[in-house]
């Protein structure tokens, strides 16, 4: 059977659906180590983990970058809240720094923090709500972290499993693979990114010995590196996401 290495994605602009081609990239099951795409991964996974649990039940969530190169699935139990969803991207995926978020889910907005004068309003409730109470099949909704230079992420309940874990945490089951980035002095392995020369023309990816000869083009400052991380938030601070 012939894979795809590729899927359709829908766009709208102008008030019109356009479908552009999104390249497939692959991660691992966390339970049995396989590799698939991430349009295989769901699948497998309401299979995989029918083998190891049987009685209680939990939402399997894929989370996806806007531009659709990093993924997740996780599996949350339905007494787990949107603030311990948030929680667990933050760690993962976004960074140290405390930015504001929120999730928008069915024309509702869940803050972490109740702003004044909005907690009242019938479309700004907080993030302490249980799953059970918003989640459904095959719902979409989105999630926004850091209102400056903000990451926009994609969720999806891709199925109600069964599980027998009850944790009142988020539990990752797949990831995508990190990107295979070279430096671009001597082509081995990157492990750090130039920001100086990332808002410029250059790349700026570096392996550690060619970070330390390397001089910025465009400008006299000082290169300052940032570590290549597996998250679509690489590239904007000092992060602790893995």
């Amino acid at each position: 059977m012939c894979r795809r290495n590729f899927e359709f994605k829908r766009v709208k602009m102008l008030n019109c659906n356009y479908f552009v081609v999104v390249p497939l990239t692959n991660g691992k099951c966390h339970i049995c180590d396989e590799i698939f795409s991430s349009l295989e991964m769901g699948r497998h996974l309401i299979k995989c983990i029918a083998l190891e649990y049987r009685e209680n039940q939990a939402f399997l969530i894929k989370i996806t970058s806007e531009d659709s190169k990093f993924w997740m699935f996780i599996k949350v139990s339905p007494d787990c809240t949107l603030d311990s969803i948030d929680n667990f991207l933050r760690d993962i995926w976004l960074e140290i720094h405390d930015h504001m978020s929120h999730f928008i889910i069915e024309n509702i907005c869940y803050e972490k923090i109740q702003v004044d004068g909005l907690t009242d309003m019938e479309n700004y409730k907080s993030m302490q709500i249980l799953a059970r109470d918003i989640f459904h099949h095959k719902l979409r909704f989105s999630y926004e972290y850091d209102y400056g230079d903000t990451t926009l992420l994609h969720l999806e309940i891709h199925s109600i499993i069964n599980d027998d874990d009850t944790s009142l945490k988020p539990v990752l089951v797949a990831r995508n693979n990190s990107a295979k980035i070279v430096c671009d002095s001597c082509q081995v392995t990157a492990s750090m990114v130039c920001e100086m020369c990332m808002c410029g023309d250059d790349d700026g990816f570096f392996c550690e010995n060619c970070a330390k000869k390397h001089q910025c083009k465009d400008c006299d400052d000082e290169p300052l590196f940032l570590p290549v991380v597996n998250s679509p938030r690489w590239g904007y601070a000092l992060m602790k996401a893995s």
